[in-house]
This record gives structure tokens, sequence and C-alpha cells, in this order.
């Protein structure tokens, strides 16, 4: 099933239970609002960081200390934003089985370890993916101009390269640091 089919499916799912109250399912309402959001905003970001890495770069030169600490801020809200998804893929999953659903998130999901587990991170990342790719999917159906296909398309393309490049530039930075502190041991600076 389609991940917005799913979603829709949970909103219809508690507008028609009679066992909630109105302030019930408006609560409800507003975490699937909320986790869509978590979604979303953790892909803006990985997007956004892309350009951000770069303009840092060329901005910081060969301020090689500023540019890791630079990095390393957005690695740690980028990982903070991770978090949050992983928590909404549970928040998602316990309103499915509140509404007896299947749930929304099938893949690996370590609550106790989260970010810790790799399975459940990147599991969740390639659910967030889907389900961006599903909400982008629908300007279809509701006449988007090209220019907003256009632009998502391109969004995806850098998501998934952005996140596979991020990798990439925290092992060099790790190596990076590395040789600074062995040079640093070998010359006494």
């Amino acid at each position: 099933m389609n991940k917005l089919n799913h979603i829709e499916s949970i909103l219809e799912h508690i507008r028609d239970d009679a066992g909630y109250a109105p302030e019930e399912k408006e609560t409800r309402y507003d975490l699937v609002g909320q986790s869509v959001q978590a979604f979303v905003t953790y892909h803006n970001e990985a997007v956004n960081q892309g350009l951000q890495l770069t303009m840092a770069r060329i901005r910081m030169g060969d301020d090689f200390g500023a540019f890791s600490r630079y990095v390393a801020n957005l690695h740690e809200r980028r990982k903070e934003l991770h978090k949050s998804m992983i928590d909404h893929a549970g928040v998602l999953n316990q309103l499915c089985a509140d509404e007896g659903l299947d749930r929304i998130y099938d893949g690996p999901y370590d609550a106790e370890r989260g970010r810790d587990d790799p399975d459940t991170r990147f599991g969740v990342a390639a659910f967030g993916e889907e389900l961006c790719r599903d909400l982008f999917r629908t300007t279809e159906t509701l006449y988007v101009p090209a220019k907003a296909h256009e632009a998502f398309k391109d969004h995806a393309k850098r998501v998934s390269s952005e996140g596979k490049n991020w990798n990439a530039m925290q092992r060099m930075l790790e190596q990076a640091n590395a040789r600074k502190d062995m040079d640093a041991r070998q010359y006494g600076g």
C-alpha cells in the first residue's frame, strides 16, 4: 500500500471510531500530522545540509577547525531529527495498532536502541523517503504545476545522494582529525 494511502486510512479510522471523544480525535489527528512532518523535516534537512556543507567549505577555506565544528553541529542537528523520525515511526505504528490496521512501518525497529541500531536507523530513513515520495506524488492528482514535480525529482535525487555522501564526509573528517592528532603528537604541536 502507498504510504500516503496508509496515512489516509489511519485518519479515516480515527474519524470513524465512535470510541473517541472529539478532543481525543483531534489529539490523534495532531499526532499523525506531527509524525508526517517529522519525516518531511528530516528529509528537507538532509537536502539543505548538502548545500550548507558546500557553502561552508567555500566560506571557511583553510580553517579546518571551524569547518570541523560546523560539520559536527550539522551532524548533531541531523541526529536529533533522525531520532524524532524514529520515535514518530513508533507513534504511527501504535496508531495503526489502535485502529486495527497493519503497521505502516514494517521494517526493523528497536525502540530501545533507536539511532544506535543501524537497521532501525536506515530502515526508518528509507521509510521516510518513501513516505515523502508518496506525498510529492500526490501533486499529480492535485494538478500542481510541472515545476513542483521537477523540484521534487531534484529533491529526491539530492536526498539519495546526500545520504550516501554524508557518511563519506564523516569518514573524511575523522581521518583528517586523526592525521591532525598524529601530527600534533609527532611534532609536539
